[in-house]
């Protein structure tokens, strides 16, 4: 069901990792660790609301998506390295493997409700 378009859109967005690292440490240098979670999770919001607007192409979907995977990845990022001065070593590893795991279970179940949500529409 899926076409070769909707597969490289993916992948695109999945390429947001890489300047996003870049933007965390652009973010940091500027705002410092409270402002650059507020800003990466800001613009994050903002890209994903321009999704609800109905009169963009692919390319513009495909866009505020990769954005938004940028900075949240940013702030994310911005917030381990916050926690990491405030919670003990073995709290943070166990917070870390859970939420590892809980990463795998999803990243098992989301191609097969994409592909029902794809069937559906």
């Amino acid at each position: 069901p899926y076409k070769t378009e909707d597969l490289l859109n993916v992948m695109y967005t999945t390429l947001a990792l890489l300047p996003g690292s870049v933007v965390t440490i652009v973010l940091l240098t500027l705002f410092r660790q409270r402002g650059a979670i507020l800003v990466g999770g800001g613009a994050a919001a903002i890209c994903l609301g321009c999704l609800f607007i109905n009169s963009i192409s692919r390319f513009q979907v495909v866009l505020c998506i990769f954005l938004a995977r940028m900075f949240s990845m940013t702030s994310s990022d911005m917030a381990y390295i916050s926690m990491s001065m405030v919670y003990p070593t073995a709290v943070r590893g166990k917070a870390v493997a859970a939420g590892c795991a809980f990463g795998a279970i999803g990243s098992l179940v989301a191609p097969f409700g994409c592909g029902v949500v794809a069937a559906e529409s």
